[in-house]
Formats: structure tokens, sequence, C-alpha cells
């Protein structure tokens, strides 16, 4: 074999070589990919367009949710005690609801907030949690948990602030699904406030 056909050869191997590396490179240094939505709620970072008025949908916040609900449950707890910290502030109503409606709701509100008696309660024998929750869009659009919503919402969701995560809750017997329902749970301000049935509050606006 001559020294130029052993040359060309080398040359080749040489090249073969490189690609190769390259390629085991590239596998073992990955590129890097954006970040699902998905993958920033696991992080805890909220996905862009979120409201920062309420927690995105991802499991965490569903699972706080629940954890706070099923206080409700347990045999011999104070109701009224549990319900009182839910109560919202001016700046609660502000986060929500439109500028127009925060002031109307908040004095609709007032009345039922001031009777010590309030209570989220279940029945005599509801030990289970139902849980749905939607965006103020979902709500509007129908999708996702939207439709579990009462069907005032379609009203209310004209006042409701876009991007904020609304919850509905039931508390009913084992292997049921119609029981005590309520609705207008969200998290606002670092603190889970209630606003239910807010459409009533805007019933001749």
């Amino acid at each position: 074999m001559s020294i130029r056909s052993f040359s060309a050869i080398s040359l080749v191997v040489v090249m073969l070589c490189a690609v190769g590396c390259k390629k085991s490179d590239q596998a073992t240094s990955g590129e890097a990919k954006p970040e699902s939505a998905e993958g920033k709620a696991a992080s805890g970072q909220k996905p862009a367009g979120e409201s920062a008025a309420a927690p995105s949908s991802g499991g965490a916040d569903t699972d706080a949710a629940k954890a706070l609900l099923e206080q409700f449950l347990k045999p011999g707890v104070d109701h009224a005690a549990l319900t009182k910290p839910l109560e919202p502030t001016a700046e609660d109503y502000k986060a929500v609801f439109k500028e127009e409606a925060a002031g109307k709701l908040e004095s609709h509100y007032k009345k039922m907030w001031s009777d010590p008696n309030a209570a989220i309660k279940p029945n005599e024998g509801q030990t289970q949690l139902l849980l749905y929750s939607a965006t103020t869009e979902e709500i509007a659009t129908g999708q996702g948990d939207g439709p579990n919503f009462p069907g005032g919402y379609k009203k209310a969701v004209e006042a409701m602030k876009p991007g904020v995560r609304w919850y509905r809750f039931k508390f009913v017997k084992p292997g049921e699904t119609l029981g005590m329902a309520f609705d207008g749970l969200t998290f606002v301000n670092g603190k889970w406030r209630f606003f239910p049935k807010p459409w009533r509050g805007l019933e001749g606006s």
C-alpha cells in the first residue's frame, strides 16, 4: 500500500471518529428545551399569563385546597371557627373582582360575615369531599371543571378578573355525588378566601 493511500484511509477514520464523538457529546449533554407549563407548575413557577391573584392548576394547589377542606370533615371541629379565617379583606375583593363589582360584593357579603354562626359545614354522614377547580376563563367557556360550577357563574364571570382559579366543593356521603355544595373558594394575597354564590351580590347590577 502506498503512503498516499494510507494517508487517505487515515483521514477517513479521523473524520468518522470526529462525527461519532460529536453525536456522543450531544447525547450526553442534551439540548436545553423550553420548560413546559407543567414543569413550571411542578417547580413552583407560574406559567406565563397566570394571574398573581390565585395559584396555577398544579397538583400542589389542589392538594392545599383539599387539605384545607378536609379539616371541616373531622369529627367535633368548630366549623364556624374554621370558616372565619376565610373572610376576605377589601384588598382581596379588589384582587379577584373588577373594580365596580368589588365594592358591591364586599357590601353584599358583610351581613354573612358578621354572623358568628356562619359556617361551612357538612351534614351528618357526609364524610367525603368532592373538589372541582376552574379558572375564570374556563368557567366562561365551559372548559375543564367549568361546567361543574353553578349556572349563576355565567353572570358572575363577567365581574371576575381573568386568571383567577376558583374552587367548588361538596361534602357527600361515601359513594354519593349529591350533598352540601359550596363554591367561591380561591387563594388570593397569600390566603384562602371564600366568596360564595357571587352572582347573588351582583343581581340588579
